[in-house]
């Protein structure tokens, strides 16, 4: 989501047009259908249904200085593509916060014996 516009654009929750051609006045109204919009770290993306990938979403969500984008497709069906977005999420930190543990740690390792190796010399 380096993409200013479009980071604005998808976590839009509406958006209204008016438009005056050849003085036929119009409103265009647009409304964002991804219903986890604004909680808990969730900034958009995209909802949508095809044939071949049936229910789908795709997710973008900035937590504890974590980003993360989930895509959800091939649902069962259209409701439970939220539930399964915050399974994946959840685990996902899960796993990034882990990752992020063991590197820390092995990082704080090298520069102890860094350390060690220098007031040896």
């Amino acid at each position: 989501m380096k993409i200013p516009l479009f980071r604005d654009t998808v976590a839009t929750k509406s958006h209204v047009l008016k438009k005056n051609t050849n003085g036929n006045k119009k409103t265009y109204k647009w409304y964002n259908t991804h219903l986890m919009l604004g909680q808990r770290g969730i900034n958009g993306i995209k909802t949508g249904v095809t044939p071949s990938a049936g229910p789908c979403l795709a997710t973008s969500l900035s937590y504890e200085g974590i980003e993360l984008i989930v895509v959800i497709i091939c649902t069962k069906s259209m409701d439970i593509r939220w539930s399964e977005t915050w399974k994946l999420a959840n685990w996902a930190m899960q796993r990034l916060k882990t990752i992020d543990k063991f590197y820390n740690k092995a990082s704080e390792k090298n520069m102890t014996k860094n350390e060690e190796s220098e007031s040896k010399n």
